[in-house]
């Protein structure tokens, strides 16, 4: 082979390996931005919102609470085993099974305590919270009342059966969730129901007498797992490092103005572990007054055309919702500016269909008429309220 010959086929060697090389090289800088400065500022955002269940008529929501002046109820609702109900031939499904279980809290300026976790020998500590001054219950499908729980309870309950639009799934605590570390020690935050109901004691106490049903960001405290078809409760996860999974939930929440004076106020329908308990002297009969408060504005209205504009009624759909709620109250706020390019003149005859009312006020910007048919007490700002079309 000749001296030219040479060079040429180490020519045609090198150039692809550089080709390769200058292409590894790439990828391996790409990956190293990646890992230190695009993967952290990457979010793969899973959500899930939980609502009441699907396969059970009661209108029953995953957590219920009550409030008393005296205690505070926290119940948790979830489905016995993990599989479909009978599928009837009008397409509707039979029940499922449903247990609750739950706490009732005496003490709320005094009702839990967080356990010494050293972790300087054992090189790991963990922050959690324990409940006390309370009660655990147990309250299965077909029981009067419930029962005082034995070793299962809600303070050591980390998963439970419910469903999201149909699909069974597992809400699972998150349990204890890597905090901070200094040298060997390990720092970990418990994330449970009992943590739950400590860090949101105050958000329940805030709502308004009567019954909500909000939603809650309970990302902090739960994961979602969904069924799949082997049956099996699986979470997609796409990277570990970098999946965001927010859990809403909606919650009924019930506050009374009053203290439990009966067992038959209770969500368990026990009072202390006493199924019969009846507050010396007091009469649970006309003590006891269950109202439902909701609060209504512009966007539960629909618009019924009259001459020169229109009136405004609240919508059949609001109204099929709104019945659900047992004895319902309406405090009506309603701010006339989001009618913007629509003459509403005011009211329907009958528009609230004959639910009682709260509490009516109408606001706007600029000074407006505003016609009623009823005799409300209505508390008005930049609004005239004119009965019947007549001054």
């Amino acid at each position: 082979m000749s001296s030219n010959q040479q060079p040429k086929t180490s020519i045609l060697i090198i150039i692809p390996v550089a080709i390769l090389f200058i292409i590894a090289t790439f990828f391996n800088c790409w990956m190293v931005w990646y890992e230190i400065y695009l993967k952290p500022n990457t979010q793969v955002v899973h959500s899930y919102f939980v609502d009441d269940a699907t396969y059970n008529d009661d209108g029953r929501y995953f957590m219920e609470v009550q409030v008393f002046k005296n205690c505070l109820e926290v119940k948790v609702n979830h489905y016995i085993e993990a599989s479909l109900p009978q599928k009837n031939e009008d397409g509707t499904y039979d029940d499922k099974l449903v247990i609750a279980t739950g706490v009732q809290i005496y003490d709320l300026s005094d009702f839990y305590y967080q356990p010494s976790s050293a972790g300087l020998l054992t090189g790991k500590s963990v922050n959690s919270y324990v409940l006390k001054n309370c009660t655990f219950y147990s309250h299965p499908d077909g029981l009067d009342s419930a029962f005082k729980s034995g070793g299962v309870s809600l303070e050591n309950e980390n998963k439970w059966i419910w469903d999201i639009g149909g699909t069974l799934c597992m809400i699972q605590a998150k349990g204890e969730v890597f905090d901070w570390q200094f040298l060997w020690d390990m720092h970990y935050q418990k994330y449970d129901m009992s943590r739950l109901i400590v860090e949101q004691k105050n958000s329940f106490l805030s709502f308004q007498k009567g019954t909500t049903v909000a939603p809650f960001d309970f990302s902090p405290y739960f994961n979602i797992k969904m069924q799949g078809e082997d049956g099996k409760f699986t979470q997609e996860v796409v990277d570990k490092q970098i999946l965001t999974q927010f859990t809403y939930m909606n919650v009924k929440v019930t506050v009374n103005d009053m203290e439990l004076i009966s067992a038959t106020q209770s969500m368990f329908n026990s009072f202390k572990g006493n199924p019969h308990y009846e507050k010396e002297g007091q009469s649970s009969e006309l003590y006891w007054i269950d109202e439902t408060i909701y609060d209504v504005n512009s966007d539960d209205f629909k618009y019924d055309k009259v001459e020169g504009g229109y009136t405004i009624s609240l919508k059949s759909s609001f109204l099929t919702f709104i019945k659900e709620f047992p004895n319902v109250v309406l405090n009506v706020e309603i701010n006339l500016d989001n009618f913007e390019g629509i003459n509403v003149l005011g009211f329907s005859e009958n528009p609230f269909e004959k639910l009682p009312i709260d509490r009516i006020k109408l606001t706007s910007t600029q000074q407006k008429n505003f016609t009623v048919f009823e005799d409300y007490e209505i508390e008005t700002e930049n609004v005239t309220v004119i009965k019947g079309g007549d001054a």
